[in-house]
């Protein structure tokens, strides 16, 4: 009679974690361009001026910067995403630069773009506010996937 898929010997499970390796390097760098790039995006040089007027914040609301929960929660944030996209490239296959480029691009069209659409649609969000965001996402998503990739 055949073997049961859930039945595994020590030499099938010694092999499996041979396979599965995390990219801690790849993560940490990851997580240090995300805050790079988001720190860009939603800057005066970039879009933040208009990010904030679209989402109603004022000149004061501003004013206090990047409280250490913020920081915390963005921390937390990048790191999901980091280790989600090791994880992805490890189970995937996909890595190097093409691969790990479609990746972060695939994840991106199919889970943050319908996603955000969805807030444009039923919040009554603005175009414009969908743009600047999912275009953060994009770029966050493809560098940093691109990052694991490569490292």
């Amino acid at each position: 009679m055949g073997r049961s898929m859930y039945t595994d010997n020590k030499d099938s499970q010694e092999a499996r974690m041979e396979q599965f390796q995390i990219n801690l390097l790849g993560i940490v760098i990851a997580l240090v361009y995300n805050f790079i790039i988001g720190s860009l995006w939603y800057s005066p040089l970039l879009f933040g001026e208009r990010w904030s007027k679209l989402v109603g914040m004022r000149e004061d609301d501003l004013q206090g910067g990047m409280t250490p929960s913020i920081l915390l929660g963005a921390l937390a944030v990048a790191l999901a995403e980091a280790f989600g996209f090791a994880l992805l490239q490890n189970f995937t296959g996909f890595s190097g630069f093409f691969g790990g480029l479609f990746l972060g691009v695939f994840v991106w069209l199919l889970f943050v773009v319908p996603t955000f659409f969805n807030q444009v649609l039923y919040a009554k969000k603005p175009r414009a506010l969908f743009l600047i965001e999912v275009g953060n996402n994009l770029v966050t998503f493809a560098g940093m996937s691109l990052i694991i990739g490569l490292i």
